[in-house]
């Protein structure tokens, strides 16, 4: 990821565009999402928002992390995880357990969704300024289906994916400061990069 573009054409887009309907969120309100047919789509990984890594495009964040689940076990698998036509094809290859899953994957896992987020709201402007313009709104992935990535429908699950964008949203606001004021030091995307455990990258 080409930190030096982060900021191309972001500053146009949070002007015009911000939160839907061209608002920031006040921090106080919860901001489900889910659909991505909802005002908050691009927070889901079924978004239509490619990403791309290691000079391959991956059509969603999705395919990528699902196919990451695989990686160094079975790369053929992996490559046809990557063109799945449809994010939810992708999802249920990802856990077919007739393939053989990373052993550490669970210890990995978060990271990996970490790092493919921040990828993706880097790479997408129109994304990454309805990130921002939340302001500090606590972002839910509102499902029952999900009781790890999501709320669990009740509030009782983890809400892991709410808690990434969270984090990503405050690394791409330090970010833009960092560049905008031109200060010294690590930025904080090398510095929330330096933080993650992903294998392959010392490998």
């Amino acid at each position: 990821m080409d930190e030096g573009k982060i900021l191309q054409g972001f500053t146009w887009k949070l002007h015009t565009h911000g939160g839907p309907g061209g608002r920031e969120v006040p921090w106080r309100e919860p901001l489900n999402f889910y659909n991505t047919r909802g005002p908050y789509g691009c927070f889901t990984n079924f978004s239509r928002y490619a990403v791309v890594q290691e000079e391959k495009s991956w059509p969603t964040s999705e395919h990528y992390f699902q196919a990451m689940k695989h990686r160094d076990m079975d790369e053929d698998y992996v490559e046809q995880i990557r063109l799945a036509p449809h994010p939810g094809e992708a999802a249920r290859m990802g856990r077919d357990r007739s393939h053989a899953i990373r052993e550490d994957w669970d210890d990995i896992r978060d990271d990996v969704m970490r790092w493919v987020v921040l990828v993706k709201f880097s790479a997408h402007t129109d994304c990454m300024a309805t990130l921002m313009g939340t302001g500090g709104a606590e972002l839910v992935e509102h499902t029952t289906r999900d009781s790890y990535w999501g709320d669990g429908g009740d509030g009782s699950g983890k809400n892991m994916l709410g808690k990434i964008l969270m984090e990503v949203r405050d690394v791409l606001r330090g970010q833009i400061q960092h560049r905008t004021l031109c200060l010294e030091g690590l930025s904080p995307v090398t510095l929330y990069k330096k933080s993650l455990h992903i294998p392959w990258w010392t490998a």
